[in-house]
């Protein structure tokens, strides 16, 4: 397949935002459709504001793939554009009941991520803030050319540690194989 890797551009937000829904099932928290767009939008300003790096994978024009990464060595590029849309996502989100009950669960997931790293007792150089591969595309190794185009840029940084928080519907074996370990889980 021909997938050509490169920055993130405004551009490809809607399909990141597509491919965000698909992979986390967003349709199915809400029978409103517009919940599901609206947290696709809040999740990827969030990860966007903070990362420092960020590579796309586009097949046919579209973009199938996306990686953030924060450095600590490099501080994220503050823009009020990035903020005012991450209050306007939320805002969106928040407008409807069931955007508002869907915002209350996601809201603690950022509790457990930040008792999870502080259980883990150790700092990190990084994060993978976001990774997906769309469907049709794992296996064929577009997810390995961005997980390796993120670690190229770790080590650029000199980041000797990173971490990614991830849920039961990830595949451990990707991470592991390229030599992760898991250091802690929550229910």
């Amino acid at each position: 397949e021909n997938t050509e890797l490169r920055p993130l551009s405004r551009k490809d937000y809607k399909d990141i935002e597509e491919l965000i829904s698909k992979t986390w099932k967003y349709d199915s928290l809400s029978s409103n459709p517009k919940d599901a767009k609206h947290l696709s939008r809040l999740y990827l300003r969030s990860c966007l504001k903070r990362s420092t790096f960020s590579c796309v994978a586009v097949s046919e024009g579209k973009a199938v793939g996306i990686i953030l990464v924060s450095s600590e060595k490099s501080a994220p590029r503050f823009t009020i554009t990035r903020s005012l849309s991450q209050i306007y996502a939320a805002m969106l989100l928040l407008s409807t009941k069931t955007g508002r009950t869907i915002g209350k669960v996601f809201g603690g997931f950022e509790k457990v991520d930040s008792e999870l790293l502080e259980n883990s007792k150790q700092s990190f150089d990084g994060e993978i803030c976001l990774f997906a591969v769309s469907e049709e595309c794992r296996g064929a190794g577009v997810g390995k050319r961005l997980y390796s185009a993120a670690v190229d840029y770790l080590k650029s940084e000199d980041a000797r540690s990173y971490y990614l928080f991830t849920d039961t519907t990830c595949t451990y074996q990707f991470y592991e194989k390229r030599g992760m370990k898991r250091i802690g889980e929550k229910k």
